[in-house]
């Protein structure tokens, strides 16, 4: 239970995708936020799982240079633990991870038993399962749907490669949350799911592989393309991701507001959809009275 419980972090770490090695330099959607006393900060959309094709990043070098910190979703402590391999360590805080029953039907649980047996090398009992909360036993599937698709839920980030360029450069390195904060946040996205919805969505992914994939491969395509109509439209149809957006959201505003009021120099690297979202950091701050120029 403990490798699966690991996995399943790992997932919920990894809210968007892998990254295909079809392009020699991605180009994500990157911002230049400037305000009316003319602080200027540079926002830059992440993917949380990705592989080593992703990088280089076009123009981030150059943005890099002309900033003094670096300001990501979690704190730099949990970042530390995420490159050295560490993320595990203490369990999963702030997340529930049992119940006494989480209401799946007999014939999804004998499916999902035989599909974990299956890719995790080791045999699953459908009544542990049956006392794994939806939320874990929703992002552990689609952890194994993306290793199947040829994607790895636990590779490096484009948050880590920040995080590391960051302290090559000798960066103030900071987080918004903490990973207890985070963890709370995302198990509320899934907690008013109900059954029959993830009972669906689970089946859907171990059902249709291939629909999976080419649905991970256009959104892959998109974030290394910086297609942002492409990323919302797909990334705005997650069952489970909008929940707690709104409060997750608010967090990453006040740090963009403080770090422009403190004198701007700042990068802002979180996923991607908390920037290019109806509410997300691209349209608020531009609401806010800053001119937010895509670079």
């Amino acid at each position: 239970m403990n490798k699966i419980l690991c996995l399943a972090l790992a997932a919920i770490l990894a809210l968007s995708c892998a990254v295909l090695p079809a392009f020699a330099e991605s180009r994500p959607l990157m911002y230049k936020v400037t305000d009316q006393e003319g602080h200027s900060i540079y926002l830059l959309g992440t993917m949380h799982v990705v592989n080593a094709e992703t990088f280089p990043i076009a123009r981030l070098d150059d943005v890099m240079s002309q900033v003094d910190r670096v300001i990501l979703e979690v704190d730099r402590e949990t970042m530390e633990k995420l490159t050295s391999g560490n993320a595990q360590e203490g369990g999963m805080p702030g997340l529930q991870t049992q119940v006494a029953g989480n209401g799946l039907s007999d014939a999804a649980l004998d499916k999902i038993a035989a599909y974990l047996t299956s890719g995790m090398g080791m045999p699953m009992d459908k009544n542990a399962i049956r006392t794994m909360t939806l939320p874990v036993l929703t992002q552990l599937i689609q952890a194994l749907a993306m290793k199947t698709a040829g994607y790895d839920p636990e590779g490096s980030s484009v948050d880590q490669f920040v995080f590391n360029e960051a302290k090559k450069r000798d960066l103030k390195v900071s987080g918004v949350e903490t990973l207890e904060e985070q963890m709370k946040a995302l198990g509320a996205e899934g907690a008013n799911v109900d059954v029959k919805t993830a009972e669906s969505t689970i089946l859907r992914l171990i059902d249709n592989a291939d629909v999976f994939k080419k649905d991970m491969d256009a959104l892959v395509n998109a974030y290394n393309k910086g297609d942002k109509d492409a990323l919302v439209s797909y990334l705005s149809q997650q069952d489970v991701r909008s929940k707690a957006d709104a409060g997750r959201n608010a967090k990453f505003l006040e740090a963009a507001k403080k770090a422009l009021q403190d004198g701007g120099r700042a990068l802002i690297a979180i996923g991607v959809y908390h920037i290019i979202a109806e509410d997300g950091l691209a349209n608020t701050l531009r609401s806010a009275g800053c001119t937010v120029e895509a670079l």
